[in-house]
């Protein structure tokens, strides 16, 4: 019975719900932005749907990359935030792809620095995140610089 109820609803889903693929370029980006924020709630909240949540906002984010989008601070933000979903979905390596491509489009953004240092640290990678910790500080970034501060590193 929970399957064919399962069923159902996917297939009401698949009816209801406008395709990925069909919608502008700001509508991709808005539906990822929402798939991401419901994600980090159900992740707040321990609720296992936040995977799903985390996985439909990669897919969005998938096709808002191969669109055509030329603003390219937004190209950049929208690597940041694949970047993001990858990594609490547990793929730092993707993770670190997307955090390269956002710092090629948009090399003065010290966030992206400040995520890459954390990713590093998570893949045991010390060297690379206190380069980019510090490159993020440097830039103005107040979170590394406390970071540092709390290292004792000036």
């Amino acid at each position: 019975m929970h399957s064919k109820r399962t069923a159902i609803i996917g297939v009401l889903l698949m009816l209801f719900v406008l395709p990925i693929s069909t919608l502008g370029q700001e509508e991709k980006a808005s539906n990822a932005k929402e798939w991401f924020d419901k994600a980090m709630l159900y992740r707040e909240a321990g609720d296992p749907r936040s995977t799903d949540a985390f996985q439909r906002a990669v897919l969005a984010l998938d096709g808002y990359l191969t669109g055509k989008e030329t603003d390219i601070r937004k190209r950049a933000q929208a690597y940041s935030l694949r970047a993001r979903s990858h990594s609490l979905l547990g793929d730092n390596d993707q993770a670190l792809l997307d955090l390269n491509e956002s710092i090629k489009l948009a090399p003065d953004d010290n966030g992206t620095y400040y995520l890459r240092s954390f990713i590093h640290e998570l893949m045991g990678h010390k060297q690379l995140s206190m380069a980019d910790l510090k490159t993020s500080a440097q830039m103005g970034n107040e979170k590394a610089k406390g970071e540092l501060h709390s290292k004792g590193i000036q």
